[in-house]
Formats: C-alpha cells, sequence, structure tokens
C-alpha cells in the first residue's frame, strides 16, 4: 500500500484507472495567492483582506456586513494564469446552529488585467448548496492579475473568508534545489530532524521521505515564513527511510536535493 501526500491541498486529478506505483494526480497548478495583496469594499477592524492569503486557517477576512455585492480582490502581481479558485470561508458568530433551506453559498468570481476592467470568470449566484470550501475550476484558463469574489448569499449572520486560494501558472524558471544540511534520527528512533537551506524567493518547501529514493510518498509542506527545520514524529523503529527537500513558487517545483539516509 502507498499514498502520495505531496501538494495534497492543492489541485488534484481524479484518476479514471486503477495507479500505477508512484503515478501523480497533481495538476501542477501552482498556488498564485500566497502573501499576495489583497483588498476588499469592507473589513472589521483585526480583520483586514490580507488575512485571506496568508495560508493561516486561524486568520480571516471579516466584511463589515454580510450583504450582497461585497467584494473580496487579490492582486497577483502580475499576469498569471489562472486555473481554478477556492474560497474557504469562515464560521464566525454566524449565529446558525441547525440546517436550513437558506445555508447556502452564492457567489461570482471576476478576473482582470489592469485591475480596473474585467470579465466574469464564474457564477454560483443561484446555487442551492452549502460550499465550505468552495472549488471552483474554471472552464477555460484564464489570462489576469486579479481575481475577484463577489458576494451574493452565505446563510449566517457574518461573511468572513479565510482563504481564498488561487491556482494556475506564472511565466518563468522553475527555482533552484535546496540545499539538505543534514538528516539525522534522533534519540527516540521514531523521530528524526531535517534542516536544509531555503531557496531565495520560493514559496515553500516540501520534505519528502520513503522507503527508498524512488518511493518518497510522503511529504511535509513548510512555506518561506516557517522554519527550515522539520522534526519527523511518524517514522517507525527498525526501518531505514530515505528523505530529500524540493522548492516550489508560482513557476512550479525545483528539482530535488540530495537524498540522506536515516538509518533505523
Amino acid at each position: 500500500m502507498w499514498v502520495d501526500t505531496r501538494f495534497g491541498d492543492y489541485p488534484q486529478r481524479m484518476p479514471d484507472h486503477r495507479l500505477r506505483e508512484g503515478e501523480s494526480t497533481f495538476t501542477g497548478w501552482m498556488l498564485l495567492s500566497c502573501h499576495t495583496h489583497a483588498h476588499a469594499s469592507s473589513s472589521v477592524s483585526g480583520h483586514p483582506a490580507d488575512d485571506a492569503t496568508d495560508e493561516n486557517p486561524r486568520t480571516f477576512w471579516l466584511a463589515a456586513a454580510n450583504t450582497p455585492g461585497q467584494t473580496l480582490t487579490v492582486d497577483l502581481g502580475g499576469l498569471r494564469t489562472v486555473c481554478a479558485v477556492q474560497i474557504n470561508y469562515a464560521d464566525v458568530h454566524s449565529g446558525r446552529y441547525d440546517d436550513a433551506p437558506d445555508i447556502v453559498t452564492r457567489r461570482m468570481l471576476g478576473g482582470s488585467r489592469d485591475g480596473r476592467h474585467g470579465n466574469r470568470l464564474a457564477d454560483h449566484s443561484h446555487d442551492t448548496r452549502d460550499h465550505a470550501d468552495a472549488y471552483v475550476q474554471l472552464e477555460y484558463p484564464a489570462r489576469v492579475r486579479c481575481i475577484r469574489y463577489v458576494h451574493v448569499h452565505v446563510g449566517a449572520k457574518t461573511l468572513a473568508i479565510a482563504g481564498l486560494r488561487v491556482f494556475g501558472h506564472a511565466d518563468g524558471p522553475l527555482p533552484a534545489a535546496p540545499v539538505l544540511v543534514s538528516a539525522r534520527r534522533l534519540p527516540d528512533t521514531r523521530d528524526a530532524e531535517i534542516r536544509w537551506k531555503a531557496v531565495s524567493g520560493a514559496v515553500g518547501d516540501n520534505v519528502r521521505c520513503g522507503l527508498s529514493a524512488d518511493r518518497l510518498h510522503e511529504t511535509w509542506q513548510r512555506f518561506a515564513d516557517q522554519p527550515t527545520r522539520l522534526v519527523l514524529s511518524s517514522l517507525n523503529k527498525g526501518v531505514r527511510y530515505v528523505v530529500a527537500v524540493e522548492a516550489f513558487d508560482e513557476h512550479g517545483v525545483s528539482t530535488l536535493s540530495r537524498t540522506a539516509t536515516l538509518e533505523p
């Protein structure tokens, strides 16, 4: 048995066949919105628009009112090819404790090349389902700089969004491979400490681990604002493991660092 956790919260393809050993379902669509600037039609103090792009589920943009027409706009910093958008709503003082016909999420998504003029990319203004973490795959990739969420309805007292995540591609070279500094088993051999040197400008790194260099199926994702030290606490005693690190950004994924062996 094996499971591939690499980019597990990025868009994946639903397989239509039995997967071969090591076959990936990752679309290759990268996160374009991490720590990008956002602005909103309104916000409550302490919950600014930028909280929707910090990749922290514990922070969120909170609109001043849950009314149709409220907007949240993410500036990707340049033209990007956008393939999908994820809207993670936050449950903040919702005042709802049971199911009801009006507990649905409705919204529209727009895209703009210059931040002023735009086109509608998706219209879910008449949805009849509740999508706490709505995933919207565009019918056709859009070449845009800004993505705008236009609010229609949520069945709660407040409108709060913890993540407006945009996936696709940016033009440019892939990041360089990070440097794996050390990998060692700790006194409790179920644990190991991995240290690496981050790549300047990368969005983050994946620490990959497995039973051999061609079976690095387990992945721990770390963003650039997190330490470049990771303690793996899920190893089995008496088992040999191999680890390596890769960097990722809006352009794609680097080659792997050197591999290191964690002896039993």
